[in-house]
């Protein structure tokens, strides 16, 4: 926008969650980071090496979002060229992540929210401990596949173009159900934390670089489960949030 004086279009909560982002100046890691990550059962050892690493700052690496947009809706129609697009706002990986088809040329700009062989990171964040990304996720997979249409080709924000979108959701919906199986079998013996269903929850060794990202999917498994009434949260004398059948 700077450069060009083009205008930005999106939704207001992307341009909102990308300001936020961008103010973001910590010169050591905050209490509160640590905090929820201890909440998530992160082994102390390894918050204490944290804590001593430079933090993450968005806007260390994102040059600074423009002071003004244009806001994106869902269901707008969009006039691209001479095409006519859709939009459809979606939520879970993102906050109203943008979603673009065109029924003429039978095209399906899927961003982040369908993927073709991987599934889109679900998490919960320092930002909001208590949300329920994963409900939203399955809401927004719901409202996409009632777009009948299954010839569209689909352009993920991630891996190769593909065909069969409605299918593709279903997979991804079942792959997170059968996750929440595992792990609701997992703890209905004894409390656990979210770092503890690391193992029924990804099924392999997950190593320090993907230790964070990880315990904000596990997380989000797990409130989506205590936001269905199916399991109870305690809280250890240490600050563990320990979940309960």
């Amino acid at each position: 926008k700077e450069n060009f004086n083009i205008e930005i279009w999106t939704s207001r909560s992307s341009w909102l969650t990308g300001r936020m982002l961008t103010l973001d100046n910590n010169k050591v890691m905050s209490q509160e980071l640590l905090n929820f990550w201890l909440s998530a059962g992160m082994p102390s050892a390894l918050i204490e090496k944290k804590r001593l690493e430079k933090p993450f700052n968005f806007g260390d690496f994102v040059k600074k979002i423009p002071l003004g947009y244009r806001r994106v809706i869902d269901n707008e129609v969009l006039t691209i060229g001479n095409k006519k697009w859709i939009v459809r706002l979606t939520d879970g990986h993102a906050p109203e992540q943008l979603i673009l088809y065109c029924p003429e040329l039978k095209i399906f700009i899927s961003s982040d929210q369908i993927l073709p062989g991987i599934s889109p990171n679900i998490s919960v964040y320092p930002t909001e401990p208590n949300a329920n990304p994963l409900a939203e996720y399955f809401e927004s997979c719901e409202k996409l596949v009632k777009i009948k249409d299954s010839d569209y080709l689909v352009l993920p924000g991630h891996n190769l173009p593909f065909y069969g979108l409605n299918s593709r959701i279903k997979q991804l919906i079942d792959h997170h159900e059968t996750a929440l199986k595992r792990i609701e079998e997992y703890i209905n013996k004894n409390p656990k934390s979210a770092f503890d269903i690391f193992p029924v929850l990804f099924k392999r060794k997950i190593n320090e670089s993907e230790m964070v990202l990880a315990l904000g999917e596990a997380v989000a498994h797990l409130n989506y489960l205590l936001n269905c009434g199916i399991i109870k949260r305690e809280v250890s004398d240490e600050g563990v949030n320990l979940f309960v059948k």
